[in-house]
């Protein structure tokens, strides 16, 4: 975790073996996705859940603080291959939008046109 982002690997709701331990389908998956829940948006948690039902992804959550305060720029989710699945902005100005762009093309390859 950094000061501006947070991001893990999230495992698909289908592995059920981690370290030689069996645990119930959705287990690790609802493990990884633990520490980003209380903060992500409804319609993009759904849009997680349904793209990590039997795949692998990476999730990025991006924001800045101004004192205590945290402000939210938005959210990438890309494939285990790097590429963009889906993102949201959620920030409070217009300046989000260019955040998470911009996040994306560091954090994201670029998909063949």
């Amino acid at each position: 975790m950094t000061p501006t982002q947070f991001s893990s690997y999230i495992r698909p709701v289908t592995r059920t073996e981690y370290s030689d331990m069996h645990f119930p389908p959705g287990q690790l998956n609802a493990f990884d996705l633990n520490p980003f829940r209380d903060h992500m948006p409804k319609m993009f948690a759904s849009i997680v859940e349904t793209e990590t039902a039997e795949r692998k992804a990476i999730l990025y959550w991006f924001f800045h603080r101004v004192g205590r305060q945290r402000v939210e720029h938005g959210w990438i989710l890309a494939s285990n291959a790097h590429r963009e699945i889906a993102s949201i902005v959620t920030g409070p100005t217009h300046k989000s939008r260019l955040v998470i762009d911009t996040a994306a093309s560091w954090v994201c390859q670029a998909t063949a046109s």
